[in-house]
């Protein structure tokens, strides 16, 4: 009887290792595809002088809900963010890749900040049983003149570094 249960305590023991190797790997995996869709090469547009902009993510858990982004709307305005959906693990991470696949759909149909901000908003909200949110400040530059346009969702207000070094 003792053989048996040794046995079958090993046996169990093998089955949950191999499950969390998958799991890792899955992860992992994740990980990957998520760190994917946001920008990393660096600098992104090399030809423009007007700017110069840089970015990292480092998530509390393997994946997360944190995120940023930037593009150009049209051939003088550079669209930027940074984001948190609410939780941790893979439901943030998912409601994650929705929601920067949206606001950037939305910005890049021509829709002001604001716009973009009510329009993502309703469309996150529709079946959401989950609850689940995000926060969000939004930019859009004219490397023109260098306007800058925002709004912010709740989000944690930036701060702008002074050629002095001082921030505000």
């Amino acid at each position: 009887l003792s053989d048996d249960i040794n046995s079958t305590v090993s046996t169990l023991k093998r089955y949950i290792a191999d499950a969390a190797a998958r799991i890792d790997a899955e992860l992992a995996f994740a990980k990957a595809i998520q760190h994917s869709a946001l920008p990393s090469v660096f600098p992104p547009y090399p030809n423009r002088k007007e700017f110069d902009i840089w970015a990292t993510m480092h998530t509390a858990k393997e994946v997360g809900g944190d995120f940023y982004d930037f593009y150009f709307v049209d051939e003088d305005t550079l669209a930027f963010l940074v984001a948190d959906v609410s939780g941790k693990g893979i439901p943030a991470a998912l409601f994650m890749m929705q929601s920067k696949t949206l606001l950037k759909s939305c910005a890049e149909s021509g829709m002001s900040v604001e716009a973009v901000f009510t329009q993502a908003n309703e469309k996150l909200c529709e079946g959401n049983d989950a609850d689940m949110f995000v926060t969000a400040w939004m930019g859009y530059l004219n490397t023109k003149t260098g306007m800058l346009t925002f709004a912010n969702a709740g989000h944690n207000p930036p701060l702008v570094k002074h050629a002095d070094g001082s921030f505000t």
